[in-house]
């Protein structure tokens, strides 16, 4: 939820591509995860493999929204989720 602004106020970087690198962040960061709570003895490879396969069509259809969707609009529905995220934190 923080890199996107980041990105995009501090280092001017194009705000589609600011989504597109965060979402490159997040594989590496998923992976690394499944490695470490593995080693630890916590598993649910159901779970796993649910989630991964909604993460692959999730990230093919997303990948191609981003494509189309205008800049002011991924713009207003990016930070409605945060406000949303943090909203629903705070309870």
């Amino acid at each position: 939820m923080l890199i996107v602004p980041a990105l995009s106020w501090f280092l001017k970087v194009e705000e589609k591509r600011s989504h597109a690198g965060a979402i490159a962040v997040i594989l590496p960061l998923s992976v690394l995860s499944v490695v470490l709570m593995s080693t630890r003895g916590v598993s649910n490879y159901s779970l796993a493999v649910k989630v991964g396969i909604g993460a692959i069509f999730g990230g093919a259809i997303g990948a191609i929204v981003l494509k189309k969707i205008p800049k002011m609009v991924l713009s207003l529905l990016f930070y409605g989720v945060m406000i949303y995220a943090g909203i629903r934190f705070l309870l």
